[in-house]
């Protein structure tokens, strides 16, 4: 990814808007990443997602530390699909939701 804009700029924060693209010069897809929440005393993230065709995903981020130097990292999303034809094609080309 691209990063395009950062607003406000500065460390990550919660408000905080990313936005960047991705995919060759001559298809660029843009995506929106927002920062729902940031909690560093249990390594926790949680972002909005929006990505190219309509479709919106939830990230919540868990780190546990296991040691000094290694961590677990949970990954949990929850996908969205537009409420149009595009969601439907989304389902059916098998988008994981």
């Amino acid at each position: 990814m691209r990063v395009t804009n950062i607003d406000p700029p500065g460390p990550a924060a919660a408000g905080q808007e990313v936005r960047g693209e991705t995919g060759p010069e001559i298809l660029h897809l843009k995506l929106r990443f927002r920062i729902q929440e940031i909690d560093p005393d249990r390594y926790r993230l949680r972002l909005g997602v929006d990505l190219p065709f309509g479709l919106v995903v939830d990230e919540d981020l868990r780190c546990t530390p296991l040691d000094d130097t290694h961590c677990r990292v949970s990954y949990n999303c929850d996908f969205h699909f537009p409420p149009s034809w595009r969601g439907t094609l989304l389902r059916v080309l098998g988008v994981p939701c």
